[in-house]
């Protein structure tokens, strides 16, 4: 165990030592942007998902309405049925 010590402090100065030394006015100016772009996005995104919502819920509610018409020309047209079955008994 004492061993191991010495070695992940040499591992780690080594990593801290050898990396990045910062970054320039330039990648940050880049990254910013990127940052940005990546909000408008994120942002954008939210917006689209929230207007789907809107869209999928108004297709629900029209079929719902589609549905029930159906059903209500369908009765009218048993009805429509019955009394000309009924007409064509009483003719007769």
């Amino acid at each position: 165990m004492l061993k191991v010590i010495p070695l992940l402090i040499a591992v780690f100065a080594f990593v801290v030592g050898c990396g990045p030394k910062g970054a320039s006015q330039e990648q940050l100016a880049t990254l910013a942007q990127s940052k940005a772009a990546c909000d408008a996005a994120e942002s954008k995104l939210k917006e689209i998902e929230a207007q789907k919502a809107e869209y999928e819920a108004t297709i629900a509610d029209k079929q719902k309405e589609v549905q029930a018409l159906q059903d209500e020309l369908n009765n009218l047209e048993k009805t429509l049925t019955d009394r000309k079955q009924a007409e064509t008994k009483e003719t007769k």
